[in-house]
């Protein structure tokens, strides 16, 4: 294993490829836990820095056009499903399963 190297993450039948250290997992789960339960907006800030500052690129996810999707773009998280939105971040914030379980790490 070298350090850096991404780590895939299955919801349904998308593949993300986060770049996303022991570090960032501690530093997601403490704002997480910081979070006021009922300022809805700050939690959908949250989801959306987390997955945008950490997924690098999605295989089996496609653009309007069909052209599958290969390196991740921001505007493709506000098209994405709210159940899947909802899923990867809980991912991202399960550390234990994030960083090994059910996610595997990436060759590249």
């Amino acid at each position: 294993m070298k350090l850096g190297q991404l780590t895939d993450i299955q919801v349904e039948d998308v593949t993300f490829y986060v770049d996303f250290s022991w570090g960032d997992a501690k530093a997601l789960r403490k704002k997480a836990d910081n979070l006021d339960e009922e300022d809805i907006d700050a939690a959908e800030e949250l989801m959306e820095a987390a997955i945008n500052d950490h997924v690098v690129r999605a295989e089996g996810l496609e653009d309007a056009d069909g052209v599958e999707v290969e390196k991740w773009k921001p505007e493709y998280l506000d098209q994405l499903p709210m159940a899947i939105v909802g899923e990867l971040f809980a991912e991202l914030l399960d550390v234990g399963e994030a960083m090994s379980g059910n996610a595997q790490t990436a060759g590249s």
